[in-house]
């Protein structure tokens, strides 16, 4: 699904500025691309990560896309994209050069916990990518699975519920490193894993199979240091 929005939409978000978030705000500018206004984004941590910040970029950006500003801050490489979009459409080279838009869903943002995922389509292709990551702001570092114990058994039970889903499909240990940490005005509510068929190809990219685990079902499975900065 192309990401098009109609004027009226698109300068509502533009008044609106920037999407607030406690840690992490997501800038946004806008093209329009015949009727239709195509939202760019990009994402960019609160002052107080400064330490940390390009390296967390380095992880979600996709070296595809402006890739000599991979390295750039945050407004620079908004700044790049549209400017990118924009020659690409003079020169009439969009559809050839299949410009590749980012979209980013926050989905947890407290206790110097940060989970996102970062969506990818390239302009008139069906075809989307998505990349689910946790970030522990402390460090800097990827969480991943390691927001969990007893890996197995937290596997078993995801597989077990895929079943109802989609049967065939074989899990190993990195499923758990895409995930939702779902929660409900700040408190738990559970985790959802995101599963990638990979097996399986569409024209519009790998299927994602969404696993809810509640949370009486997945607290026990919670990492103890995890546990505690989730209000557990």
């Amino acid at each position: 699904m192309n990401r098009g929005f109609t004027m009226s939409f698109v300068l509502m978000l533009l008044l609106l500025g920037q999407a607030k978030a406690q840690q992490l705000i997501i800038l946004k500018d806008s093209v329009k691309i015949g009727e239709q206004y195509y939202v760019l984004e990009e994402p960019k941590l609160a002052n107080q990560y400064s330490n940390i910040s390009m390296e967390i970029y380095k992880k979600i950006r996709n070296k595809s896309i402006m890739n000599s500003y991979f390295s750039a801050t945050p407004e620079q490489r908004l700044k790049a994209k549209k400017e990118s979009l924009m020659a690409l459409m003079l020169d009439s080279r969009l559809r050839e050069a299949a410009y590749g838009f980012e979209h980013y869903e926050l989905f947890y943002d407290r206790a110097d916990l940060l989970n996102l995922s970062v969506n990818i389509q390239s302009y008139g292709s069906p075809f989307e990518s998505q990349q689910a990551y946790c970030f522990d702001l402390s460090t800097g570092k990827i969480v991943g699975k390691a927001l969990f114990i007893n890996h197995k058994g937290l596997l078993k039970m995801v597989s077990d519920k895929l079943k109802e889903q989609k049967k065939g499909l074989k899990l190993n240990l990195d499923a758990l490193d895409q995930y939702e940490i779902v929660s409900h005005k700040g408190i738990f509510g559970g985790i959802k894993f995101l599963i990638t068929d990979t097996v399986n190809y569409r024209n519009s990219g790998y299927e994602v199979f969404e696993v809810d685990l509640n949370s009486k079902e997945v607290t026990s499975y919670l990492a103890p240091a995890f546990k505690q900065r989730l209000k557990l």
